[in-house]
């Protein structure tokens, strides 16, 4: 079976277990409505069709053993109900994605932007302008600021003026548009923060021990996705990128320098390296923590389940050593997520 072969039968697989988990949604809902409504029916047919509707929800038990998909009912714990939602969750944006519409900026919208920019600019410039023209004019002939004012505005000065403004109008666009362009070119490879690491002796004398630099870059394309995060994507069922979907590249070199470590009067010396990330931002977007689902039971039809609402953040570490002729050999890596919600960290998992 050829890759694309594979990728059409997972994503027929993927297909398979929605409308199943959509089903039995349907199912459940049913049967409570028909609990519901039991005073108003013949006794008769209430029983009747209940015990119909039963014999579906054993038949979806053993259709969910058989291929494997989440079995949820009132004797799920906290942690197999968080899974399961996290799972539809997942199961449902994959198969809705193809009717988001992506939002992009319209090119004639960030040309007006940058119109407004420069006519702000050009407000500025002709008001200064204007200023240094008044102030030529009012001053005495003899201090020599204000001879020649009446030539320089008969001897083509619109034309210098509109040079002027023109001149100073582009030149914070040139800025920003080359800045822009050398940031993701020839000037990408510069560190976003760069800092040195000190140590203090007994004299409260500085010693540079080496430097710590940090990048950070965002990745939409599949085809940019480093190895690692591609394999633990693939355990999660989640190789393509959705829409709008971005992953975040974090990387920190620290370089040491061994003359200077000798300074340092430690038998051992280790360095210990935090990374904190602050969601702050994300969990602030974030649902309830608990929300209410209705689920199959075999024992009453259907029953109504408090359900966890988590989301999860995966991070892939990779530590890596460079050597003197600056080639980089891998250490180990880490794969951890964090199961975050409402009110914030759950707590951190090894994957």
């Amino acid at each position: 079976m050829d890759k694309t072969a594979r990728e059409l039968n997972a994503e027929v697989l993927y297909a398979l277990e929605y409308c199943h988990y959509r089903f039995r949604e349907g199912l459940a809902k049913l049967i409570n409505t028909i609990d519901k409504a039991q005073a108003f029916l013949p006794v008769e047919s209430y029983q009747s069709l209940r015990r119909r509707l039963m014999i579906w929800v054993r038949l979806q038990r053993v259709y969910a053993n058989h291929l494997g998909f989440y079995w949820l009912n009132e004797k799920a714990n906290e942690t197999e109900r968080e899974e399961y939602f996290s799972k539809l969750n997942s199961l449902k944006k994959r198969m809705w994605q193809t009717i988001y519409l992506e939002v992009k900026p319209r090119r004639s919208f960030l040309i007006r932007k940058q119109i407004a920019y420069m006519l702000a600019a050009g407000f500025a410039a002709v008001w200064a302008l204007l200023a240094d023209l008044w102030i030529r004019f009012k001053l005495p002939a003899k201090s020599g600021l204000g001879e020649g004012l009446s030539d320089f505005l008969e001897f083509s000065g619109l034309l210098v003026i509109i040079a002027f403004v023109l001149a100073y109008v582009l030149k914070d666009r040139i800025k920003e548009t080359a800045r822009s362009k050398l940031n993701k070119g020839i000037l990408g490879k510069n560190p976003d923060f760069s800092e040195q690491i000190l140590w203090k002796d007994s004299k409260r004398r500085p010693h540079n021990l080496g430097t710590i630099q940090e990048w950070m870059s965002f990745i939409a394309d599949e085809k940019e996705l480093p190895s690692e995060v591609e394999q633990i994507r693939a355990l999660h069922g989640k190789k393509r990128l959705f829409s709008g979907e971005q992953v975040v590249c974090y990387r920190k070199r620290i370089e040491l320098k061994p003359v200077a470590l000798k300074k340092v009067p430690f038998s051992s010396l280790c360095l210990r390296d935090i990374i904190r990330i602050n969601v702050k931002r994300y969990i602030a977007r974030l649902g309830d923590p608990v929300s209410s689902y209705l689920c199959l039971s075999e024992a009453q039809g259907s029953v109504i389940l408090p359900m966890p609402k988590s989301y999860y953040l995966d991070m892939v570490l990779r530590y890596s050593y460079q050597n003197r002729w600056r080639k980089y050999d891998g250490l180990a890596l880490d794969f951890n997520r964090l199961v975050l919600n409402k009110d914030g960290l759950v707590r951190i998992e090894r994957l």
